[in-house]
């Protein structure tokens, strides 16, 4: 019995070790998207003030960094793991509140995020796009969520500087994907 009940402890040891490195390993997934995510978007804010010439090669550019980060090996590495745990009992609506439920909820966040940024890039692209004073809260937001991959205090007082600067922009009127873009940087 004591032979049964050790291999036991041994097996959920193992199970342990591997949820937890599987977390870990998640968690390195979301990291690299982020970034990627957040890259995106500063191209992406950039496309209004650049030469008419240069928008078509930027909006390519902004749209194949994103790409490669929403369809990488990355998120597929995630999408893999989130049906291993779901297969194992760990979806369940009653373990959302583990340490699973925050990178869940960075996981859906980057899908929006993501799906903004295309949502602008379009827009960028359309014959009523935004001039480079409509995108300027786009423009701050961007670059303060990329400042918030570089941890420190100079970083940090610039990166809330620049939110509060990007939160003066805010206004009635503004278009609905610039808004949305602003909105889902802040999450991320």
């Amino acid at each position: 019995m004591f032979k049964i009940y050790m291999l036991f402890l041994l097996a959920v040891s193992m199970l342990m070790s591997g949820c937890s490195h599987q977390q870990h390993n998640m968690q390195a997934q979301l990291d690299t998207i982020r970034l990627i995510v957040k890259q995106s978007a500063v191209l992406a804010a950039g496309v209004a003030c650049v030469a008419p010439g240069s928008r078509q090669d930027m909006i390519h550019a902004s749209v194949t960094m994103l790409r490669r980060g929403m369809g990488g090996p990355e998120m597929a590495k995630i999408h893999k793991m989130m049906g291993k745990m779901m297969s194992q009992g760990k979806g369940k609506k009653a373990d959302m509140k583990s340490t699973d439920s925050a990178q869940m909820k960075m996981h859906m966040a980057l899908h929006d995020a993501g799906e903004d940024v295309f949502d602008f890039l379009d827009v960028l692209g359309s014959a009523h796009a935004p001039t480079c004073k409509d995108v300027q809260p786009v423009q701050l937001a961007a670059v303060a969520a990329l400042m918030r991959e570089y941890p420190g205090p100079n970083m940090e007082r610039t990166q809330k500087q620049l939110d509060k600067h990007g939160k003066q922009f805010l206004r009635s009127g503004m278009t609905d994907s610039v808004w949305q873009l602003t909105q889902a940087l802040n999450k991320i």
